[in-house]
């Protein structure tokens, strides 16, 4: 039970972290703001758009880190893989006695 509710926990992280990259790289393609769109920077906490206005258009990125994505999906797999082997085990030794 244990190892499933961190296989949800990083899962979920990861998907949050996935989310945000996609809007990024959304941001930084210029697909967010086409009409207005004049090129685009990445800031620690947002996609800072330059407009054709002049007037910088923020698209906060509040998800983890890219290294914090990368590390929850791998606890993701990790915990799946310990959770598929806990269970596998269970079922031989069941099946044993």
């Amino acid at each position: 039970m244990g190892l499933t509710l961190v296989a949800a926990a990083c899962a979920g992280v990861a998907l949050w972290g996935m989310h945000d990259l996609v809007i990024a790289k959304r941001c930084l393609d210029g697909a967010l703001y086409r009409d207005r769109f004049n090129g685009a920077a990445i800031t620690p906490d947002a996609c800072v758009i330059a407009t054709t206005t002049g007037s910088p258009i923020r698209v906060a990125l509040n998800g983890p880190s890219f290294v914090g994505t990368l590390l929850a999906t791998v606890g993701t797999v990790a915990a799946a893989v310990a959770t598929f082997v806990a269970v596998r085990r269970v079922r031989r030794a069941h099946r044993g006695a």
